[in-house]
């Protein structure tokens, strides 16, 4: 018996072996894949697919991954023979413009090789459309959008079958009658508008339902109808969760969903959820639940049943959430306070004109081996005191405190997508990804598994800076998200939160894939709730607006007015980059530069300014435009008879032009220096440093400064230093890192920048408030050389005394001489030198000698003659004025008449 086993075993084996072969070595059969693509106007010049299979950069099999289209009289075609692949085989297919020129829609399509007949796979494509369809093209009716845009119109296109009928349908089975149909045909593309009989019914799901193709109906103008913001715009101030000791209300608002669901979890991520509440719906589109008992540090989502889809979502209002923000967390009240932050408040002893801007990263500014700081790459990183690099030079904190900088412009601190908070340091990213906007991003944090942990760090961190009297300005994303289709915010109200256009896709003027629509009223109350929100809680003293060119005038003036109400003017600082990345479908007015005047206390970014002064200090003048930018920014960007009639008017008043040589999106300056002028001297190199630096600092408006480019930071690989990287935004830390050894070896420029710095704040009349005051004090010189720049900037001392500045800029190779007004002149500013100690002396009638590649600032006190005149003649009249009212008031008490005789 044991024998016979053995046999059959051993022959079982033998069939299974020979038929495992059998199945490893069988060839899969070739697959002919035929795309069709078809363009409105047929401009397929330059259009092309991009194959590629999941997982792998090109085709098995295959080298390439760019197919040319044929055009034939249906359109674009191409035909490719794939090898190697079977039905579970994923294909990816995108169209484009060139070598990446352009995209004809941004997601990714995969293929659905289950589709081919005979070994062939006849796929139809259509400009803008994210649908495939597969087989001929006629064969089967396919709805590619449809749009509620009013309570009685549905636009919609489709690839339809002639004689097709359609119908509209709600969630629970009702069906709307049509009163009419309008209707274009294009062989079997179909575009048009059903209107219906009544107004449909809100909230609701429904349904464009043609032949036996059911389609979601999204939301589009409808939101923008009065019935819509009379029936679901909401000024509450309880969106989130209110917590308190007994009790905790949660409140959504989710004006089209059908249902919302509350879900506890014990933590942040992973399996254990504790319960689950629905919310009842209460009033304007806001869903809520009050649950009895203490919920403090529990974490939660909402499950929304909406559009006929199910999502798990995080609470746009949360205000904490577990690791990579997955879940929103129940903060306590009192949670993630440190000691002391309640008497902490914002810095109010720096007037506006003070500002002077220093922009940080906090991974990158303590991320460095030689910073000396424990928590490098953290919040807490910047609350150590007295950190030092090897050479025993301050780092960190305590460096910033001696720069004599007045307010940290912070890149992103808000929660971002891009970097696992659970493995921080194997990932890196500037930051530009926001997510959830109340949230501080937890890759910062020591602990971002426990949410109290990160907002404690922060708070800590801003409290540390305002005890050195640095001001904190945050980095505010309001123009996009990360996600877009998938985001939160579209998950509980689709096609609310971001601009979408005709076709159902979404603006890109951001080019990150998507555009908030802040003009819309929800939209708006968020962003300004988040801009209160960071105010009160964490004590930010202003922000930075990213691409603020997006938003629109009326949420940017909003903004304006809530944050001067909790920071009263002059304190607080706001500022944002005054243009878009792209085009976007909003019409309205939007915050871009030449409409800063439109908000007069938040200020723009001269980006015309930096790009001139960039190639001012390299010594690139052929430009016109390049001695014209710099006077730009000279004359605040405002109404200035010099530079007016060639650049316009943006700012109400000179304050508001933010002017900058360098920043965090771009090269540094030092590495654009060295790429601009490859074959000079390193002391050229660093004399057109120091140049750059002379020309924001001693220049009207509001300077800014990118950290460590006073001790010339370089963005250069670590692994090869000829690769120098401009956009470094995931480059990682060896690339954006501050090197603290470069505080040593460059202290020359560094003292340098510190000396420019000192000189400007003891000087006014390099910031001077209003316009006005500026036309009146801030003299052009004329009759200079080519390209050479110089001011008068008057500053009044006391009512007989002003100081008068010499501001003479030199970007040419030879030195130039020039002879002030009359008057001894101290010079404080050189090419070498910079401070509050002179450095010469230039006697009446002397020349001032403005070195090549420099500048120089000379001050000379001026004794007002003309006043002092006037004071006497006036002193002397009021004498007279005096003496006349005695002696009158002497006859009335002795009683004489005119005459001189008594009345009695």
């Amino acid at each position: 018996m044991g024998k016979r086993a053995a046999f059959f075993v051993g022959m079982f084996f033998l069939c299974w072996l020979g038929t495992s072969k059998w199945v490893q070595g069988k060839e899969k059969e070739p697959l002919t894949l035929e795309i069709h693509y078809i363009r409105q106007e047929d401009d397929y010049e330059g259009w092309n697919l991009w194959l590629w299979q999941e997982g792998q950069e090109g085709l098995e099999g295959q080298e390439g991954q760019a197919y040319p289209f044929q055009v034939d009289e249906e359109g674009g075609y191409s035909e490719i023979a794939l090898a190697g692949v079977d039905e579970n085989t994923r294909i990816g297919i995108l169209i484009r413009k060139g070598d990446w020129e352009e995209k004809d829609i941004a997601e990714d399509r995969f293929l659905d090789l289950s589709q081919a007949k005979d070994g062939h796979l006849s796929v139809w494509l259509w400009q803008g459309e994210e649908a495939v369809t597969y087989g001929e093209k006629g064969e089967a009716a396919h709805i590619f959008d449809a749009c509620l845009e009013s309570e009685t119109e549905i636009f919609f296109r489709g690839l339809v079958p002639s004689g097709a009928s359609f119908q509209v349908v709600d969630y629970h089975g009702n069906e709307y009658e049509l009163e009419a149909q309008e209707v274009v045909w294009d062989d079997n593309l179909l575009s048009g508008k059903l209107t219906l009989k009544e107004a449909v019914p809100l909230p609701n799901t429904f349904y464009l339902v043609m032949e036996d193709v059911r389609e979601v109906i999204r939301f589009g103008g409808i939101y923008d109808t009065r019935l819509f913001t009379d029936n679901f715009v909401y000024d509450g101030d309880d969106l989130g969760v209110v917590y308190e000791k007994d009790k905790s209300v949660f409140k959504l608002w989710a004006p089209m969903a059908e249902s919302v669901t509350l879900l506890l979890y014990e933590e942040g991520d992973g399996d254990n959820l504790l319960r689950s509440e629905p919310l009842s719906y209460m009033e304007k589109g806001v869903f809520g639940v009050t649950l009895s008992g203490d919920y403090a540090n529990q974490y939660y989502t909402y499950l929304v049943n909406v559009q006929g889809s199910e999502w798990e979502v995080v609470d746009p209002y949360a205000k904490s959430t577990g690791v990579n923000g997955e879940r929103g967390m129940i903060l306590a009240t009192g949670a993630g306070m440190p000691e002391g932050f309640e008497e902490d408040t914002f810095i109010r002893n720096i007037k506006r004109e003070d500002v002077i801007l220093y922009e940080v990263s906090v991974r990158d500014y303590t991320s460095d081996a030689d910073s000396g700081v424990y928590h490098k790459g953290k919040f807490l990183g910047l609350t150590e005191e007295n950190t030092v690099n090897s050479a025993g030079d301050s780092t960190g904190l305590s460096y910033l405190a001696s720069l004599g900088v007045t307010h940290v412009h912070f890149l992103p601190i808000q929660d971002f997508y891009g970097v696992d908070e659970k493995e921080p340091w194997e990932s890196y990213n500037w930051g530009y990804n926001p997510v959830n906007y109340f949230v501080p991003e937890g890759s910062y944090a020591t602990d971002p598994y426990h949410g109290e942990v990160r907002v404690q760090e922060l708070r800590k961190m801003i409290q540390s800076l305002h005890g050195q009297g640095i001001g904190v300005i945050m980095d505010a994303v309001y123009n996009h998200t990360y996600y877009s289709a998938d985001s939160n915010f579209n998950r509980i109200v689709p096609g609310y939160y971001h601009r979408i256009k005709e076709d159902g896709s979404f603006s890109n003027g951001s080019k990150c894939g998507n555009e908030l629509a802040t003009e819309r009223a929800m939209v708006r109350k968020y962003v300004v709730d988040a801009v209160k929100y960071w105010m009160r809680e964490y004590h930010v003293d202003g922000f930075r607006f990213d691409l603020m060119g997006l938003i629109d005038v009326e949420t940017m003036q909003e903004i304006e007015k809530e944050v001067y109400r909790i920071n009263p003017n002059p304190h607080a600082v706001l500022y944002g980059e005054g243009w878009d990345a792209g085009e976007t479908i909003y019409e309205g007015n939007r915050m871009e530069s030449f409409n800063a005047y439109l908000a007069p206390k938040i200020g723009t970014f001269n980006n015309v300014f930096r790009r001139a002064v960039q190639n001012y200090i390299c010594g690139f003048l052929e430009e016109e435009s390049t001695l014209l930018g710099v006077k730009f920014g000279f004359a605040g960007a405002g109404d200035y008879s010099d530079t007016t009639a060639r650049m316009g008017i943006w700012t109400a008043n000179p304050l508001q032009c933010i002017n900058y040589a360098s920043c965090h999106d771009g090269y540094t300056l030092w590495d654009l220096i060295s790429l601009s002028c490859p074959e000079e001297e390193l002391s050229l190199l660093k004399r057109r440093d120091r140049f750059g630096a002379a020309c924001v600092l001693l220049c009207q408006g509001t300077p800014f400064l990118h950290s460590g480019e006073e001790f010339l930071r370089t963005k250069a690989s670590p692994t090869n230093p000829d690769v120098i990287y401009g956009g470094s935004y995931i480059a990682g830390d060896g690339v954006n890192g501050l090197e603290w050894k470069n505080r040593t070896e460059n202290k020359d420029v560094l003292e340098y920048y510190k000396g420019l710095i000192a000189f400007r704040k003891e000087h006014r009349g390099l910031r001077y408030v209003t316009q006005k005051q500026l036309n009146k004090n801030l003299v052009l010189i004329e009759n200079l050389p080519e390209n050479v720049l110089g001011y008068y900037a008057r500053e009044p001392i006391n009512l007989f005394t002003d100081r008068q500045i010499c501001l003479l800029f030199n970007p040419t190779q030879e030195a130039v001489e020039f002879v002030p007004l009359s008057g001894t002149w101290e010079i404080y500013v050189d090419d070498q030198s910079a401070g509050t100690q002179c450095l010469a002396v230039a006697a009446e009638g002397e020349t001032l000698c403005v070195e090549s590649v420099s500048a120089l600032a000379a001050v000379r006190t001026v004794v007002r003659t003309d006043r002092i005149a006037i004071s006497i003649a006036a002193a002397f009249l009021t004498m007279a004025v005096v003496c006349i009212v005695i002696k009158m008031s002497r006859r009335k008490k002795h009683g004489w008449n005119e005459s001189g005789s008594d009345n009695q």
